[in-house]
């Protein structure tokens, strides 16, 4: 038995970046299909506040896969949901009955 009705979206992943012999080597970026569950988050007040940006509009992302934020070291992931791009910039992990990640997914400026 299903309990989610998963989607199958797309996310950009900047390549890392190395030291190598003193140089600075940057990966190809990588394109990603993960299964997740996409809402709209309606409570942009919350996320205004912990950003302190103005932000057009954000979704929460349910996955078993976990996505890259800035906080993680090379850059966030960017997810193509709706005809537009929105920058992953929240992850928290869950545990309780089914473990996941929920993220929060901001619209980037230039997608309105």
């Amino acid at each position: 038995m299903r309990l989610l009705n998963l989607n199958s979206i797309t996310v950009l992943r900047k390549g890392k970046t190395e030291n190598i012999r003193g140089e600075l080597v940057t990966q190809d970026d990588d394109k990603l299909m993960i299964a997740c569950t996409v809402q709209p988050e309606r409570n942009l007040s919350l996320i205004r506040e912990v950003f302190g940006s103005h932000i057009e509009g954000a979704i929460k992302i349910y996955s078993k896969t976990k996505l890259f934020t800035k906080e993680d070291g090379n850059g966030a992931d960017v997810v193509e949901w709706d005809g537009r791009k929105w920058e992953v910039s929240g992850s928290r992990l869950y545990t309780d009955i089914i473990p996941h990640y929920k993220m929060i997914a901001i619209l980037l400026k230039d997608e309105r």
